[in-house]
């Protein structure tokens, strides 16, 4: 992996496409991300750098505080980040998001992250002195690490999460475990959900988001070529391959992220997989969060609690990060 350092001509403070971020400044301390999740959907975007390469932003702090200075009204929360993590293993990077951070927190900004990185020392300590202004996000797509190494090569493990979880909630922290993506045919069982349900419940928390796979042009083919150049177990190359079966037949679908057109599974399958998702939860008394960016066309009835065995469910309509 190589880190290269680039100036950035835009502001820092910034805004998403995805309609349930818009409201809500984000930063994005680089371009490209070093974890290598391969449905991961920023390739698509004209600011990926290129496989194996991330170039972080020279001179974040200093443009940060100038750019706070000129505001005439700080933003509420900062979300971290919608197209790199917050947390890659790169000192220049981890540097400059202490500083970062600092910066916020200092100024009374919120701070809101999803990451499936290691969280450093330092930055923990940070998070857990201004743990009243934190909101984070720790995305868990399954407890089998095999599964976990074949799709997020470089992300920490699943022991790693788990325990940075439970440090968090023991800081007072919110905590939402983020189920983003759901693989067809590979984590989306009964038997899975309920692990992940179990794990987390245990470890305090309440609130649960997900969202199922969808694939931009061109990544039903890298999948392809990602998993004929892994060492994969004998036991999930079936249900490796029976994902990239499903998306032959899947359906264009226009997300809620400017003119994003994506391949998303039925509407049928995915309520599918939605249903036994609410089961799990339901049993361990936790609540599920749907992001309608990425499903746009699920029904208003899906969102009634009494048809959904009790289950509290909820679509992102506004963002999770403003609920």
């Amino acid at each position: 992996m190589n880190l290269q350092i680039i100036e950035r001509k835009s502001p820092i403070l910034g805004t998403s496409k995805l309609a349930c971020l818009r409201e809500v400044a984000t930063v994005n301390l680089a371009a490209g991300c070093a974890h290598g999740c391969v449905y991961c959907y920023t390739r698509g975007y004209s600011t990926f750098p290129g496989e194996g390469i991330v170039c972080l932003y020279q001179n974040l702090a200093e443009r940060l505080k100038e750019e706070l200075r000129r505001k005439r009204k700080l933003p509420k929360r900062v979300y971290f980040s919608p197209s790199s993590d917050l947390f890659q293993p790169f000192d220049e990077l981890r540097e400059a998001a202490l500083e970062v951070l600092q910066i916020l927190f200092n100024a009374g900004v919120e701070v809101a992250f999803l990451t499936k990185g290691v969280i450093p020392e330092p930055h923990f300590q940070l998070l857990e002195r201004f743990s009243s202004l934190c909101f984070t996000q720790i995305g868990l797509i399954t407890t089998d690490d095999r599964v976990r190494a074949i799709f997020e090569p470089d992300a920490a493990s699943v022991a790693v999460r788990l325990a940075q979880i439970e440090r968090l909630r023991t800081a007072g922290i919110p905590v939402t475990v983020r189920l983003d993506p759901i693989l067809p045919e590979v984590t989306d069982s009964a038997e899975t959900f309920d692990a992940i349900c179990q794990a987390t419940s245990r470890r305090g928390v309440q609130n649960l988001a997900a969202s199922i796979l969808f694939l931009r042009p061109g990544f039903a083919s890298h999948l392809a070529r990602h998993f004929s150049k892994c060492n994969v177990p004998t036991d999930l190359r079936p249900c490796l391959d029976a994902l990239l079966a499903r998306f032959r037949s899947a359906r264009p679908l226009a997300i809620h992220a400017g003119a994003s057109q994506t391949s998303a599974l039925p509407l049928l399958d995915r309520l599918a997989i939605f249903a036994r998702l609410t089961t799990s939860a339901t049993r361990n008394s936790q609540t599920i969060h749907l992001c309608t960016c990425k499903n746009p066309d699920l029904p208003a009835d899906f969102f009634d609690v009494q048809k959904l065995s009790g289950c509290k469910i909820s679509g992102e309509k506004r963002g999770f990060w403003f609920e």
